[in-house]
């Protein structure tokens, strides 16, 4: 299926701001302390196959194993 880029650069953004506002609620509403104050925590949204389709730009360093966590759990 192929997109225009106007509707993929509304969808990315509109995708990247879900995943912000992920975040947001995670650093509001977080009972760690260390995610509340130092912001330790990040989110994506990744699809079945675990293709990152959302993410934002302050997601910590350990969110880059996320994906192959997903696709090996999905091969079990």
């Amino acid at each position: 299926m192929s997109v225009d880029p106007i509707t993929y650069q509304v969808l990315s953004s509109r995708l990247a701001g879900i995943v912000q506002e992920m975040n947001d609620n995670i650093y509001r509403t977080g009972y760690s302390t260390i995610v509340r104050e130092s912001r330790d925590a990040g989110c994506l949204l990744l699809d079945a196959d675990g293709n990152v389709v959302g993410n934002y730009a302050r997601a910590s360093l350990h969110i880059t194993s996320l994906p192959m966590v997903v696709r090996a759990s999905r091969r079990d």
